[in-house]
């Protein structure tokens, strides 16, 4: 909000995208995971309310939010990516506490690893049901490192284009330079990451199979570079 003000946005725009990217986020989450577990609730179909139970995806989350932030922005007649700027740093803490509830929830855990930082979960957790008794990457916590690191560059990058306003970047730099960095950021840890045999989906390259996560970065990072590519030769 106050980064809002100071770009001639009025703050309380910012509070109903709040709502809306909260609300549409869990509902992207839940939609992408339901979709990729289909199995599990076609004998079960109420179970797909019960998201107390867990099961989110970020990516369908983002993209959702993103979808219904960008109808409610052209609707009311607002510029969409200088909102984007606004909101990007924010988006790149809120992954930061993010995966910090999902540390201490035990989902979104690594593999198991003899690195003297990894992690034993309790008996009870996800985490433990995969790998029982074996200590695995903090993959969340790393995950939360790169998002804190990721708020302070945007911030970093904002500064430097603020005070150099011959060559501000034109607006929309800064989200763009969010999806990029996540990207890339998602595209490294998921090989880290433990997964349910479903979620891979091929052999790469790069001696590990990989993930829908991985392939979502990968199209992500294609379509960032394009748009900052485009936005610097504005």
């Amino acid at each position: 909000m106050k980064r809002a003000k100071e770009r001639r946005i009025d703050p309380n725009i910012i509070s109903n995208l709040a709502i809306l990217i909260m609300i549409s986020s869990i509902l992207g989450g839940r939609g992408l995971y339901i979709l990729y577990h289909l199995d599990q609730y076609r004998e079960n179909p109420l179970e797909i309310f019960a998201i107390w139970q867990g099961g989110l995806m970020i990516y369908g989350g983002i993209l959702v939010a993103f979808l219904s932030v960008y109808v409610y922005l052209k609707k009311k007649k607002l510029p969409v990516w200088r909102i984007a700027d606004i909101t990007a740093p924010s988006l790149a803490l809120g992954l930061a506490f993010g995966r910090l509830g999902c540390f201490f929830n035990g989902c979104c855990f690594g593999k198991p690893t003899q690195l003297p930082w990894g992690i034993h979960f309790p008996p009870t957790a996800e985490a433990s049901y995969f790998f029982p008794d074996q200590s695995l990457h903090p993959t969340q916590l790393y995950s939360s490192l790169a998002g804190l690191f990721i708020f302070f560059l945007l911030l970093y990058i904002d500064a430097r284009s603020t005070k150099h306003k011959a060559r501000r970047f034109p607006d929309g730099y800064l989200f763009f330079s969010l999806t990029a960095l996540y990207s890339i950021w998602r595209f490294g840890v998921d090989f880290l990451r433990g997964y349910e045999e479903n979620a891979y989906l091929f052999q790469s390259a790069l001696g590990g199979p990989i993930t829908i996560n991985q392939l979502i970065s990968l199209i992500l990072l294609l379509a960032s570079l394009v748009m900052i590519f485009r936005l610097r030769k504005k």
